[in-house]
């Protein structure tokens, strides 16, 4: 099949094409980059100097949580604190006396997770040893 303009003798501009993209210059970034291990954007930053005195912290003995109530002494002075366990208020006074002893552990250095447990457990043991002088257990 002819073109219509080609049987008219009428011959037409070729349609140009366009022009190829040009690269674009590289960013900051990216200049910045190509100089790192793997393209990293960022470098690592810099470790910062301690200003003054140091710490000694080698005086100070680590604090372990571990079961008080294998601490016989302990587990009287809480069991003491605690009412009968038939009594109406034993939750309660169950409630405010661990979270008393968590927070005192807290405020000797006690992580709070391990100071929560340990005044849990030691709290379930003297209520269990109420119960137990009751007869409930």
């Amino acid at each position: 099949m002819t073109d219509l303009f080609d049987a008219a003798g009428m011959p037409l501009p070729p349609i140009p094409t366009k022009p190829p993209r040009k690269a674009h210059k590289p960013s900051p970034a990216a200049l910045a980059a190509a100089g790192r291990l793997g393209g990293a954007r960022r470098s690592w930053p810099a470790l910062r100097d301690r200003i003054g005195m140091g710490r000694d912290l080698a005086h100070t003995a680590s604090v372990l949580p571990f079961p008080l109530s294998r601490n016989a002494k302990v587990l009287a002075t809480i069991t003491a604190r605690l009412p009968s366990a038939i009594a109406d208020n034993i939750e309660d006074v169950f409630d405010y006396e661990r979270q008393k002893y968590a927070r005192r552990l807290i405020a000797r250095g006690w992580p709070k997770l391990a100071a929560k447990l340990c005044a849990n457990e030691l709290l379930h043991t003297a209520y269990m040893t109420r119960a137990k002088e009751v007869g409930i257990l």
